[in-house]
């Protein structure tokens, strides 16, 4: 049924353009594979990706590589490491960052431009991501993606975790969805669940519902669960398509949006939002409750953050649910066994 519901959706919402990608995504997926089984064996620890940037060969390794240190000796770096210990000034963060990104992009790709013994580590990419201030940034960073699998490198599922999460805090996930739309130019694979719910929390609220609809024809391309079979993920869809099927707020108590649609798309919004409904209340009918930590060092985890963002999202569809009169009793009796209701949170009018 979810499966079902998320094809409909990709054929349904998708425009030429993604349509194109997907095409694109679809036909190098043979290609991709035969690719990475060629690739040479990089050995990478999971934790290498966060490790403590105090250690000064962590970025610009001095030490050249045992094929290389037979023959050429390593020049020393004069480049100083990016350290997250201390909160750099605005001229020092964007210094380290051009410094960095020099370093990383001239020494990867088929034909690097600086040729000596020099490695880049790992653990370079999360610097660049962290160093980022702006989209512009960060979309230079995503340009040499593809040098770095030239490289006969790999990116993990950190990195990628990484990139979508920096994204959206530098409030630009529609790069992160441009960079997973186009596999050819950049390289990088939506690898992980997470990543996508992830992508989607950052897109479902102040973007138009094309992008999350897009991202979930993604999740299909990719091999990932689709959306609609995760209780988060179908909760912040399903709340993405009933503010995108509502109409314009007419009073100033409501929050305005940069999103304008028009009666077509809100109908086209009104018809996905019906299929989703049921699949959200499937998928939950399916899932134990989903209590969240009372404010404390708990809600620093990530499984923690996630369950907020269901919580948030299910009482927003809730909301938009009763003000069409349609019954929420299931989505309050779900809400009310996760512990997401509140004391103050008055009960809502369900229809006879």
């Amino acid at each position: 049924m979810a499966s079902l519901l998320s094809a409909c959706i990709c054929r349904s919402a998708l425009s030429s353009h993604y349509r194109a990608t997907a095409r694109s995504l679809h036909v190098s997926a043979v290609a991709h594979r035969a690719k990475k089984s060629r690739k040479a064996a990089v050995d990478f620890d999971g934790d290498e990706l966060f490790s403590s940037s105090s250690e000064p060969d962590e970025l610009f390794p001095t030490t050249p590589s045992a094929a290389q240190a037979t023959s050429t000796p390593a020049p020393a770096s004069t480049i100083t490491p990016a350290t997250g210990s201390k909160k750099l000034d605005a001229a020092t963060r964007a210094a380290r960052f051009e410094e960095l990104f020099t370093f990383v992009s001239s020494r990867i790709g088929r034909t690097p431009t600086v040729k000596d013994a020099l490695q880049v580590r790992n653990t370079a990419w999360a610097h660049l991501f962290g160093l980022a201030t702006e989209p512009a940034q960060l979309e230079r960073v995503a340009n040499i993606f593809s040098d770095w699998k030239e490289s006969g490198r790999v990116f993990s599922d950190k990195h990628i975790e990484a990139f979508v999460r920096r994204c959206e805090e530098l409030h630009c996930p529609e790069l992160a969805l441009r960079v997973f739309s186009d596999r050819p130019r950049y390289g990088l694979d939506l690898a992980t669940p997470r990543a996508a719910r992830r992508l989607l929390h950052a897109l479902h609220q102040e973007h138009p519902l094309q992008e999350s609809v897009t991202l979930a024809a993604l999740c299909a391309l990719y091999r990932l669960p689709p959306l609609t079979a995760d209780p988060i993920s179908c909760a912040m869809l399903t709340a993405a398509c009933l503010r995108a099927a509502a109409p314009p707020a007419t009073t100033s108590a409501t929050p305005a949006t940069s999103i304008v649609s028009t009666a077509a798309e809100r109908r086209a919004a009104r018809k996905v939002a019906e299929g989703l409904v049921p699949a959200l209340k499937q998928v939950l009918e399916k899932t134990p409750p989903m209590p969240v930590p009372l404010p404390g060092r708990e809600r620093a985890f990530e499984d923690v953050k996630e369950r907020l963002w269901g919580k948030w999202a299910l009482k927003k569809v809730e909301r938009a649910l009763a003000r069409q009169g349609a019954d929420v009793a299931w989505l309050r009796a779900w809400r009310e066994s996760s512990g997401h209701v509140g004391k103050d949170e008055r009960p809502l009018a369900v229809a006879a």
